[in-house]
This record gives C-alpha cells, sequence and structure tokens, in this order.
C-alpha cells in the first residue's frame, strides 16, 4: 500500500508541476512514468483479473486525460515530440487493456 500511495503523490505531482504546460518544470514523459508506476502497484496488489483490469483501464484513462491536455492546449502549440508521445502512451495503455481482457 505505501508502494501505490508513493507512485500515486508521485504522479499528482509530476501532473501539477506540467499543468501549466511549462516544459521547464515538468513534461508529459515524468507523467507516463509515474502513472505506470502507479498502475505496476496496482498490479502488484492485483488478487483478481477484474483488478488487473481495472489497473490498465485506470492508466489509460490517465493517459487520456494527458493526451487530451496536451492536444488541447493553445490549439496544439506544444512541440511535435509532446503530442507524439502522448500518442505512444495511449497506444501502449490500448494494447495492455486488450492484452488483459483477451486473457
Amino acid at each position: 500500500m505505501k508502494r501505490l500511495n508513493a507512485a500515486r503523490q508521485a504522479y499528482e505531482w509530476a501532473l501539477c508541476e506540467f499543468k501549466p504546460f511549462d516544459l521547464s518544470k515538468g513534461d508529459g514523459e515524468q507523467i507516463y512514468r509515474w502513472s505506470c508506476r502507479w498502475m505496476e502497484s496496482e498490479l502488484a496488489a492485483a488478487t483478481d483479473k477484474a483488478q488487473r483490469l481495472t489497473a490498465f483501464q485506470n492508466h489509460l484513462k490517465r493517459i487520456l486525460s494527458l493526451e487530451k491536455d496536451v492536444h488541447e492546449y493553445q490549439g496544439g502549440s506544444l512541440p511535435l515530440q509532446a503530442m507524439l508521445s502522448t500518442a505512444y502512451y495511449r497506444a501502449e495503455a490500448e494494447a495492455w487493456v486488450a492484452a488483459e481482457t483477451s486473457k
């Protein structure tokens, strides 16, 4: 539970740093990494398939929110790399959800 709480808090901190979209203070990669760690912590605590699927789905929701924020920021004036990165994060999260669903 400590690991899960620490990952959640670190994710929230990274998101707060990034939210004003000041790339000198944070970036989407940090948010992605901490979301992954949060998901990994949920997976480690999961006792059944439903909990595992929920962990993957929660990660996907966080990444979809990040992608939306990045694409909406000042009409997409963030660097192309930021937008391409979030597309990768989403595709990866969707693949994890699909893989867990098909088990």
